[in-house]
């Protein structure tokens, strides 16, 4: 999904991949606490490939 249609689902309330923006930032941020890694290097990581965060949805 593009980043623009990302964004417009968003404002509509979707979900995109099964949780919704502010729940996905959620997710990021304690796992980001959990490893001890910075919360934009994590996001990067998703971003990239969210293969290689095992814990992420722990």
């Amino acid at each position: 999904m593009s980043a623009s249609r990302t964004i417009k689902a968003t404002r509509h309330g979707r979900r995109t991949r099964g949780v919704t923006v502010d729940e996905a930032f959620v997710l990021i941020r304690a796992y980001a606490r959990r490893s001890n890694q910075r919360l934009g290097d994590v996001a990067q990581a998703v971003v990239a490939d969210p293969t290689v965060l095992p814990g992420l949805f722990a």
